[in-house]
């Protein structure tokens, strides 16, 4: 949610040849996310409860990862989806 209303972010995750795991969300709100609906959350444009439930885990999850060693090695990406993903999008 953002201002109320429902919305929503790309993200990627890819593995490089080095092994490096690599991710990139696509919006600019991830640390607003994290505070969500919570009394501290400050600037959270209206995000709610589940919003911060899912940014929360997916960090949790990405830093766990991150945290073993060169991702590749133990958390390759899926096959690539792209076309799949935005197939009839402009």
């Amino acid at each position: 949610m953002c201002n109320g209303r429902r919305s929503n972010s790309d993200s990627a995750y890819y593995t490089a040849r080095s092994g490096a795991g690599v991710f990139a969300t696509g919006t600019m709100r991830w640390v607003e996310a994290l505070m969500a609906a919570t009394p501290d959350g400050g600037r959270d444009h209206h995000m709610d409860a589940r919003t911060r439930a899912f940014v929360t885990r997916t960090t949790e999850n990405l830093l766990r990862a991150f945290a073993q060693g060169p991702a590749a090695h133990h958390r390759p990406a899926p096959r690539p989806n792209v076309t799949e993903v935005y197939k009839g999008r402009a």
